[in-house]
């Protein structure tokens, strides 16, 4: 409320814990507090082990507000992606923006076509010889010049474009699913020249394709997954296909390629996460959560952590398929994981930042006051928290990691 700008004179809860931290936040707000009852009167005592002395309160760097979001749209939107000097990313007005990562300060902005159900920009940019690519409901894929925002070519064939692009460095390609509004190819894929724009190859799909596709260099591959449940591999230079393989169900969100055990890992909108062979593309193995998955999975050492709308993150032991780790939040996950040193970062639509230290099962996070279905980005010295309402939050890194030292 305070962040509203909301002035606050009194609070009223329903049982006064009479705790010391309230006390505090009490007298340093200049708060007055109404309770119908006191803890004493239940003859209840506080459990010793709270989530809320793990509650970390960092530096606050700078934040960012973009005008215009589209609240209805509870999904993964566009998580910023960073160079050393400047923040680039998309909003639901259409608005594409560089900002200056040193204090929050618009370096340039770029405006997109119009979509009729006001979406604007969900895709998540990529930065790939000095341009910044991404895709838009006004169905184009957009190639920005990093330093003045000039547009230097768009590709404009389909109708939509929700998923995020990928490249190949080693191909000079750029890789994006489109959306078309026919009646039997409302689908595909499509790989770009990235110096021109030039198309190289392409391929459709009988349903949407909110999928973003995923590239390994190594294999010099490419994979993407489709609304109808197929999730297809690519010879990333010559659009050869590989294999396909039906699953039944929408494939929203990525792939984590594992070349050391020959496995493509993905979620899906059945609530299982999947492991398909890289060669033959047959099942390796799945494991089957309570609600569905919007997320891309993390790979970590010989661990899987991945999400699920059942609000839990899951850390699946590659070699032995068992479930390690799993953490229960208070609300669905469509945040991708995030490493950072020790810790596997997530967001939730509980509003909170999650850091969980698997190995120590220690855990603190940051609270804010929407959800967060994006993933968490890191440089040297800040983390970039991006919320489902167009906000951005760059906070100090220094200060995250004494608090959470300090907590445990």
């Amino acid at each position: 409320l305070k962040e509203r700008q909301v002035k606050l004179d009194s609070l009223c809860v329903f049982v006064d814990y009479e705790t010391e931290r309230g006390k505090d936040f009490l007298k340093k707000h200049n708060l007055q507090l109404q309770s119908f009852f006191k803890l004493a009167d239940f003859d209840i005592n506080l459990p010793k082990q709270s989530l809320l002395k793990n509650l970390l309160e960092p530096e606050l760097v700078w934040q960012f507000k973009a005008s215009q979001p589209s609240l209805c749209y509870l999904v993964p939107k566009s998580t910023p992606c960073q160079d050393e000097d400047s923040l680039y990313f998309g909003t639901d007005s259409g608005v594409f923006y560089a900002l200056h990562k040193k204090d929050g300060s618009v370096k340039w902005q770029f405006k997109t076509g119009e979509h009729v159900q006001k979406k604007g920009i969900f895709s998540c940019p990529v930065l790939f010889n000095q341009k910044v690519y991404f895709g838009s409901y006004d169905g184009n894929l957009y190639a920005l010049d990093c330093e003045t925002g000039k547009e230097k070519w768009k590709y404009f064939e389909a109708d939509w474009i929700g998923s995020s692009p990928c490249f190949s460095k080693k191909d000079n390609l750029i890789f994006v699913g489109l959306e078309f509004g026919l009646p039997n190819r409302k689908g595909g894929i499509v790989a770009l020249n990235s110096e021109t724009g030039e198309k190289v190859w392409e391929d459709f799909f009988e349903d949407y394709v909110h999928c973003s596709p995923a590239y390994s260099e190594e294999l010099d591959v490419v994979v993407i997954g489709s609304n109808c449940g197929y999730v297809r591999l690519y010879d990333a230079q010559t659009g050869d296909l590989y294999w396909e393989k039906e699953i039944g169900a929408a494939i929203k969100s990525s792939f984590e390629f594992d070349t050391e055990r020959g496995i493509l890992c993905f979620g899906s909108f059945d609530g299982k996460e999947y492991g398909l062979n890289l060669a033959t593309g047959k099942v390796a193995f799945t494991y089957q959560t309570q609600g569905l998955i919007y997320s891309a999975p993390l790979l970590k050492d010989n661990l899987l952590f991945f999400t699920s709308a059942d609000k839990n993150i899951y850390g699946l032991d590659l070699d032995t398929k068992q479930i390690d780790y799993k953490f229960l939040t208070s609300a669905k996950i469509f945040s991708t994981p995030s490493a950072w040193n020790q810790y596997i970062v997530f967001g939730s639509n509980d509003g909170r930042v999650y850091f969980f230290d698997f190995a120590k099962n220690k855990v603190g996070y940051i609270q804010f006051a929407e959800r967060i279905t994006n993933k968490i980005i890191f440089d040297q010295k800040h983390c970039y928290v991006s919320l489902y309402n167009n906000e951005i939050y760059c906070l100090n890194l220094n200060s995250i990691k004494k608090q959470l030292k300090s907590s445990w």
